[in-house]
C-alpha cells in the first residue's frame, strides 16, 4: 500500500507542480467543481482546502460547473472520472483508499477510488500549496 501511495504522490506531484500557474493565482478565486451528492469526508477534505487556499492564495474555492479544477470518486460518474486517462483509472482501481491528480488541457482532475482515496487527494493539494492541511502552518520538509 505504501509503494502505490507513494506512485500517486509522485504522479501528483509531478504534474500539479509542473502545471501550477494555470491552476493557482494569488488574489483569485479558484473554480472548483464536487458534486454535492459526495459524502460528508469528502466535502469536509474539500473545506479545510478552502481555508488552506485561503491562507496561502487569499482567495475562495468556488463551486462551479466550469471549473479549473474537477473532482470525483470513482463509480460516481463525475467529470473527473471521465478525463483522468485510461491507465490511471485501471490502476486505481485496484486499490483501496488511493488517489490520482492529473492535469489535461490547463484543468486540474483528482479522483479517488473511494471516499477517502478522495479525500486524500483533495488534502494533497493543500500539501502541495506548502500548507499542512487543515492547520494552516507551513508544511515541514
Amino acid at each position: 500500500m505504501k509503494k502505490l501511495l507513494a506512485f500517486f504522490v509522485a504522479v501528483a506531484l509531478g504534474t500539479v507542480q509542473s502545471h501550477a500557474d494555470f491552476v493557482f493565482q494569488r488574489n483569485k478565486d479558484l473554480s472548483v467543481s464536487l458534486n454535492a451528492a459526495e459524502v460528508p469526508v469528502v466535502h469536509t477534505a474539500f473545506n479545510i482546502l478552502g481555508k488552506d487556499y485561503k491562507n496561502v492564495f487569499a482567495g475562495k474555492l468556488v463551486n462551479t460547473v466550469n471549473a479549473g479544477i474537477f473532482i470525483g470518486t470513482l463509480g460516481s460518474n463525475s467529470v473527473a472520472e471521465k478525463q483522468i486517462s485510461a491507465k490511471l483509472l485501471s490502476d486505481l482501481r485496484l486499490h483501496s483508499e488511493g488517489f490520482v491528480i492529473e492535469v489535461k488541457n490547463d484543468r486540474l482532475y483528482i479522483v479517488g477510488s473511494d471516499k477517502r482515496g478522495t479525500a486524500y487527494g483533495i488534502l494533497e493539494l493543500s500539501r502541495i500549496i506548502g500548507i499542512s492541511p487543515g492547520n494552516g502552518g507551513p508544511t515541514r520538509r
